[in-house]
């Protein structure tokens, strides 16, 4: 559920990551984020400020301090200090990829989004059981069709048959270490003519230092749809499912636990 949101272009953020002396942000990366040159940088920091002060996001404070909206401050926290994050990445064949950063400060999760190349949209979205509606409204997979037992792949080979999928070609199952090349069939036709595919990836963060991530990758099929996940116990392996909403909801539950027993 989305309790507040707020739209921020290119500038607003910068200011925004600058009052609160973030070096980086998860999600981000700093080379796309900020002009070449430190005059350009101090520009579009100004620049920002103002227009948040017009905007009512900030006010000046004597002598000189910026004071945030008390709301706005609270995700910017989230985002610059978060206590773990989410990435997760939303294919939708013909239109590209979306990217969705979820950042976890005091128990609750706060959304940021992209919605044009220079566009930030920050969204408080609750705790962890709003968290887990939120992401599969994302991928938004059939509430039928079960989880069946799977097959297992490489797991390099399952990086290899998304890109060659994308690519427009078709990998065999030898080729990816597929055990069943039934299955490898659904799971291709699901990245290649379902509505969505991706991937989520957890991260546990320590003393600042971000942890070995958690991640899966989802396809939703027009027939079935899948999830894959590392084979625990075999090394270099990873394991394909059918899976549907409930499914998809038993496995970021399991993992969001995991989550918040490695902070």
């Amino acid at each position: 559920m989305i309790v507040l949101e707020y739209l921020l272009d290119r500038s607003e953020f910068v200011a925004l990551a600058a009052l609160l002396r973030a070096d980086t942000i998860i999600g981000i990366d700093p080379a796309q984020l900020l002009p070449a040159t430190p005059a350009e940088r101090q520009a579009m920091f100004v620049n920002g400020e103002k227009s948040l002060i017009a905007r009512g996001l900030a006010r000046l404070s004597p002598p000189n301090a910026i004071q945030l909206d008390p709301a706005l401050l609270r995700m910017a926290r989230a985002l610059t200090q978060p206590g773990s994050a989410i990435i997760a990445i939303r294919a939708v064949p013909g239109r590209g990829q979306q990217l969705y950063v979820f950042y976890a400060r005091d128990a609750a999760w706060v959304e940021q989004s992209f919605p044009d190349p220079r566009g930030h949209r920050l969204a408080e979205i609750g705790d962890s059981a709003d968290l887990l509606e939120r992401l599969l409204a994302l991928y938004d997979f059939p509430e039928a069709g079960g989880e069946g037992p799977g097959f297992q792949l490489d797991t390099a080979g399952f990086i290899t048959l998304v890109s060659a999928v994308r690519a427009g070609e078709i990998p065999d199952a030898a080729s990816v270490g597929a055990t069943d090349p039934e299955g490898l069939d659904s799971l291709i036709g699901a990245y290649a003519y379902g509505p969505v595919n991706g991937s989520i990836a957890l991260l546990p963060i320590r003393e600042g230092r971000e942890l070995e991530p958690m991640e899966i990758a989802l396809a939703h099929g027009q027939a079935e749809s899948w999830l894959i996940a590392d084979d625990r116990g075999h090394l270099g392996k990873a394991r394909a499912y059918q899976a549907d909403r409930k499914a998809l909801a038993v496995a970021l539950g399991a993992m969001l636990r995991a989550l918040n027993q490695a902070n």
